[in-house]
């Protein structure tokens, strides 16, 4: 039921990348992990511009994708990047099929598929269907959804129903998640006027205090939070206090990206009077 569908297993950022995707496959990926790296690959494959440095050649790499798997977090929790849809039990036992019927059933589909495609592309790209109240992740998921069937309102309205609870939830876990309070800690240093750096030691303890504020207690060490850091591309500098993030005016920028990224609860503190702050709301 899929748009030139590839399922796959075993994949990592390595061999997806050796893959062509001129075609523009509809990838289905069905295995247990998936790698940090392999993560942001085919997050950045949902793009149209995207491309990747290959052998010394650039590459396209945009494709749908699907994934069914388990995504373990941080601290070794599993979490989930799908949507549970309930289906009740069936009332009977599903019927058995050869391949010559899967086939014909598959050949049935895909032209139904692209008849649509062919008389509903126009209004598809030009639909202006938007849900601006969601977080910017389910934001960006409801659209592409809701765009689809631009004609039908109801089915428009249904979405943003089946959507809203999910909506609820990646608030809810990103107002305790550890790197967007260390986002939001490094925001609130870059909104102090003179502030030229943050002691990573000092990033830890706020980062700590604000998890306390949200009724979270964990501890954040300072060893922690300066990989954390780095990971994001916010690395440290040794000095003879121990270790430092220079608020530097691209580490301020990179800071505020991350910040819009991740929907930080706390984005919209300095946007009035902090120039970064305004330019990543234009842009988002």
């Amino acid at each position: 039921m899929c748009r030139r569908s590839l399922t796959l297993t075993q994949v990592d950022a390595t061999n997806l990348s050796s893959l062509s995707l001129n075609w523009q496959p509809t990838l289905l990926i069905q295995q247990p992990t998936l790698s940090a790296s392999t993560q942001r690959l085919l997050s950045a494959v949902r793009y149209r511009k995207i491309h990747i440095l290959r052998k010394g050649r650039l590459q396209g790499m945009f494709c749908a994708v699907a994934t069914f798997t388990d995504i373990a977090d941080v601290r070794g929790h599993k979490t989930s990047s799908g949507i549970h849809v309930p289906m009740g039990p069936a009332f009977r036992e599903p019927e058995h099929l050869s391949d010559s019927q899967e086939e014909k059933i598959a050949e049935t589909l895909q032209a139904k598929l692209l008849g649509y495609r062919l008389t509903s592309h126009r209004k598809v790209v030009r639909s202006t269907f938007d849900v601006p109240q969601f977080s910017l992740k389910m934001r960006e998921l409801a659209r592409s959804m809701g765009r689809c069937t631009p004609d039908d309102t109801d089915l428009q309205q249904e979405l943003v129903h089946v959507l809203s609870p999910h909506d609820a939830e990646i608030r809810s876990e990103r107002w305790t998640d550890v790197n967007t309070i260390l986002v939001e800690v490094v925001l609130a240093g870059c909104h102090e006027a003179d502030r030229q750096h943050l002691y990573i030691g000092e990033i830890a303890k706020d980062a700590r205090a604000l998890l306390e504020d949200r009724g979270e207690r964990r501890q954040v060490e300072p060893r922690e939070v300066g990989e954390r850091l780095r990971r994001v591309g916010l690395v440290a500098e040794r000095v003879s206090k121990g270790f430092r993030l220079r608020l530097s005016q691209v580490v301020r920028s990179r800071v505020h990206e991350l910040a819009y990224s991740i929907d930080a609860p706390t984005i919209e503190a300095g946007a009035v009077s902090c120039p970064d702050c305004r330019a990543e709301g234009r842009t988002n």
